[in-house]
């Protein structure tokens, strides 16, 4: 999980919460363009990327 703007990454904490419940879960709470949250996802293996970003927060979509 990975914010794109500052105002995102509050948004990540009550869904990296929910999400430990059931998955091993990495948060990356310094926001960073979508090419390097990707790397990031790549490098920790990750099966799934979330990333937060302006049309997210404006849509309330995740």
């Amino acid at each position: 999980m990975g914010a794109m703007t500052p105002e995102a990454v509050e948004h990540l904490f009550p869904l990296a919460a929910k999400k430990r419940k059931e998955t091993k879960v990495t948060v990356e709470y310094t926001p960073k363009g979508f090419k390097t949250h990707m790397k990031g996802a790549d490098k920790a293996n990750a099966r799934y990327a979330l990333l937060i970003g302006e049309d997210e927060l404006k849509n309330g979509t995740v």
